[in-house]
Formats: structure tokens, C-alpha cells, sequence
């Protein structure tokens, strides 16, 4: 379960970047209809200095969370390696007298 939830996670926050990189090139596109040339080249320029910080906030976002659910996933399995272990030291040890 864990395993899918990560890969929900990765889904996800491919999605929010791609969602950035097309909200910006939308935006670009329409200052660069609104307003006048100049300030359009001007801006429109800027305006793609955006994408970098913009993901980063979003992957600063999604790795806190995918660090997480790593953590538990890495603690589930620990348990459940304990827990296998316990049961073959049960298997292999001789009865008592």
C-alpha cells in the first residue's frame, strides 16, 4: 500500500509541475496580448524566470511528503522482518526436555 501511495505521489507532483510550466507559458501569452510590445518582450522574459522557483516550491512540497511515507514504509518492513524472524527462531528451535 505503501508502494502505491508513493507512486500517487510522484504521480502528483509530475502534474503540478507540468501544471507550472503551462500556467507560465499561459501567462506569457497573455500579457503578450494585453499589452503593448515592448513591455510585452520585456516581461514575457521574467515571466519564464518563474518555471525554476515555482518547481522548486512544488518539489520542496512533495519530497517532504515522499520522505515521509519512505520513513513508514521503511518501518513497516523492519517490523515485518522482525516479526518473520521472530516466528523462524520459534521453527528452529529445539523443543526443551
Amino acid at each position: 500500500k505503501s508502494a502505491a501511495t508513493i507512486e500517487i505521489l510522484k504521480a502528483r507532483s509530475h502534474v503540478w509541475d507540468c501544471t507550472v510550466m503551462v500556467s507560465v507559458g499561459a501567462m506569457s501569452v497573455i500579457l503578450a496580448l494585453i499589452m503593448p510590445l515592448i513591455v510585452a518582450a520585456f516581461i514575457g522574459g521574467f515571466i519564464y524566470f518563474m518555471i525554476s522557483p515555482l518547481q522548486f516550491l512544488v518539489d520542496k512540497k512533495y519530497q517532504k511528503e515522499k520522505k515521509r511515507l519512505e520513513a513508514l514504509e521503511l518501518a513497516v518492513i523492519s517490523e515485518t522482518i522482525s516479526k518473520l524472524q521472530s516466528v523462524d527462531n520459534k521453527k528452529t528451535k529445539p523443543e526443551s526436555e
